[in-house]
């Protein structure tokens, strides 16, 4: 763990940790070169295949431009750690938000974060590889003050090898077939109903 005011790169000042997990922790930092709050995510590991995991998390999401993604800035290794530098998205997720209400939040609401979310997993998933972000959950999920919401934690994603290339699910699959949600896009509609991995 990071100690508040620690610099890395010469660049990033620590100012606080926002939340730890089995192989690193994120925190609020200070890019000193621009005077701009951003989030720094370490990862710790000894392995050479996470470590390229990580620099290839660190590549897909600086290629990513939509406002329900984090923006991506710079990656880099110092220490033990591998570190992603992106957009501080300030306030509490929608598990926290959730917990502190006491009770649901307004459909209204939902039915427009839901919206802003599929318009994302929709850009997402019509990207060439298409890329499926695997653990979508409240945890991950931040409201900005101006209502946008942005999905966080690209830990888990996988990129296909090209959009036509079949998945494995419970059923049989012909190589080279189109899913529901590409077919539908094909077919120019949007479609984010279908199941999210």
């Amino acid at each position: 763990m990071l100690s508040p005011e620690t610099i890395l790169q010469g660049r990033y000042r620590i100012i606080r940790q926002l939340g730890q997990g089995g192989m690193g922790a994120v925190y609020e930092a200070l890019d000193q070169r621009l005077d701009t709050t951003v989030a720094l995510k370490e990862t710790l590991f000894a392995e050479e295949r996470l470590r390229k995991q990580f620099e290839r998390e660190a590549r897909l999401l600086a290629r990513l431009h939509h406002q329900a993604l984090p923006r991506v800035s710079d990656h880099f290794s110092e220490g033990d750690g591998q570190f992603l530098v992106m957009q501080y998205v300030a306030g509490d997720d929608l598990s926290a938000m959730l917990a502190e209400r006491n009770g649901p939040f307004p459909q209204q609401e939902v039915l427009r974060w839901a919206d802003q979310l599929c318009d994302a997993l929709d850009y997402l998933h019509t990207q060439d590889p298409e890329i499926i972000h695997r653990d979508i959950k409240p945890q991950n999920l931040k409201l900005t003050a101006r209502g946008q919401i942005v999905l966080l934690d690209f830990t888990h994603q996988r990129q296909t090898a090209g959009r036509a290339q079949p998945r494995r699910r419970s059923g049989k699959r012909t190589a080279g077939s189109l899913t529901s949600g590409q077919q539908s896009r094909a077919a120019g509609k949007r479609s984010c109903c279908r199941r999210v991995e």
